[in-house]
């Protein structure tokens, strides 16, 4: 089977087809010299820069300062004070990507609401999951009820202090909301007006036609315009919810603290910096969870389950509405009424993170030698099509906010084309438990097929450099 992917042309050398061991993958279509750019992903769909690094690394093109001999950025945008940028050239290339007044009235609402909740002593207990057994035993009955159980919840009942993952958690959500929102925007206006050109007014910012026709359910899908792809083409992507909190079950409730912040700072509280609040301005610990490590090969990269591939059937996501309808009445009293159709319930948050973990690949820096930073994370939607192999043929190079991939060797028409989501000088062992832990798989590559611990291991010209 062959279907279309985001940002495919007729000229790419390869094309999706089912894998042997379950799921997609990308095979060359005829011989494909070493050195090929394969692809280039232009822009992430959603990603997030980890807290302590976000004076560092633009906010636009992911630069470090460090890199550049500089201990911060300095170019800052009022709408975002938090954000920096290494030039003033990519603070007006996001500027243009963004509604800029939304922006600045979602940072006043989340600052609000972080600021108001320190002073709430009794803190919010979020739905948890009761084990009785081991945590492979969770149902997605359980999810669901755990997360129908938060939406019945009082949020401004108690105090909503995010910890720093979880604050992390919601600057992705919020990248993507966004994204999303623009989408529906220019969609929303271009329909209006009858014609392409009716977008004028976000023209400059994301844009996507969000027609069933773009990309169908069984995964046909047409070239798209817009830099990091359309939504829908981003829900094709694995759905891994289930077995995320599988293997990490803390991370449910912290999901859930993260809509239910996000959804009190959209729908705006009385007396906690909503508009019934007397300030009006407020109007307009990341552990040993592999996002907060530090090391390159913990969150290196994107897909995972236990087949590897992407789904061949259409999500749970696929039927269901985004945004959902809200009333007009709650639309009235909301503090970002823009937004509140995509937080008023969990949906969509839900269907996000769904796809982030094991979709996303980690955003390091650019030095050449000694171990690299990881500064934070993006999901690029074409990029997640590539399988992993522990002796690959495919390296991703980051180049700003781009990703490519490139060969790197010879490879025969027929084989699939793989990066590597660890890096392939770590022993069996250790790529054996990263896997287990990250993607829940077990690796049946030739190279793990046929070693032994101290074998050889391959050498930069085989493809060992990963991001």
């Amino acid at each position: 089977m062959s279907t279309r992917l985001p940002h495919a042309t007729s000229e790419e050398p390869f094309e999706p087809r089912v894998t042997s061991y379950g799921g997609r993958g990308l095979f060359a279509t005829k011989s494909i010299p070493a050195g090929t750019l394969l692809r280039t992903c232009p822009a992430p769909y959603a990603s997030a820069i980890y807290a302590p690094f976000r004076k560092e690394v633009c906010a636009h093109c992911f630069a470090y300062a460090f890199d550049a001999g500089k201990n911060a950025w300095n170019v800052k945008n009022d709408a975002s004070p938090a954000s920096r940028f290494c030039s003033e050239e990519c603070m007006q290339s996001w500027a243009g990507e963004h509604d800029l007044s939304l922006v600045t009235r979602v940072e006043k609402a989340v600052q609000a609401l972080a600021k108001s909740s320190l002073s709430v002593k009794k803190p919010v207990v979020v739905p948890v999951i009761a084990l009785d057994g081991a945590a492979t035993e969770i149902t997605m009955q359980d999810l669901d009820d755990a997360w129908q159980a938060a939406e019945a919840m009082d949020g401004k009942a108690g105090a909503l202090v995010l910890d720093e993952m979880e604050e992390e958690i919601m600057r992705f959500v919020l990248s993507a909301v966004l994204h999303k929102h623009y989408e529906d925007a220019a969609t929303a206006e271009k329909d209006a007006n009858g014609t392409q050109e009716g977008a004028s007014a976000a023209g400059s910012r994301i844009t996507s036609d969000l027609d069933a026709s773009a990309l169908s359910q069984n995964g046909h899908s047409t070239h798209s315009t817009t830099p990091a792809g359309p939504f829908a083409a981003f829900l094709e992507l694995q759905d891994n919810e289930l077995q995320h909190v599988r293997t990490n079950p803390a991370i449910l409730p912290a999901q859930i603290r993260v809509w239910l912040f996000l959804r009190l700072a959209v729908m705006g509280v009385p007396g906690r910096g909503g508009r019934g609040s007397r300030d009006s301005s407020a109007r307009g610990s990341r552990g040993s969870s592999a996002r907060g490590s530090k090391n390159p090969s913990a969150r290196s990269s994107q897909r995972s389950s236990p087949t590897r591939g992407s789904q061949t059937s259409p999500s749970r996501d696929s039927k269901r509405t985004f945004p959902a309808r809200t009333s007009p009445e709650r639309q009235n009293l909301a503090t970002i009424p823009e937004l509140l159709p995509y937080l008023s319930t969990p949906t969509l948050l839900r269907a996000i993170l769904a796809r982030d973990h094991a979709n996303a690949f980690g955003l390091f820096d650019m030095q050449e030698k000694g171990e690299s930073e990881m500064l934070g994370w993006a999901v690029y939607v074409a990029g997640s099509y590539f399988n992993h192999d522990c002796a690959p043929n495919v390296r991703k190079v980051r180049r700003g906010r781009a990703l490519q991939f490139v060969t790197t060797r010879d490879v025969a028409p027929g084989e699939e084309l793989c990066i590597s989501y660890v890096d392939v000088q770590d022993t069996k062992a250790s790529r054996v438990a990263q896997f287990a832990q990250h993607w829940n798989f077990v690796c049946g590559c030739g190279r793990c097929r046929g070693e032994v611990e101290g074998d050889h291991v391959p050498t930069n010209a085989e493809g060992s450099h990963v991001l």
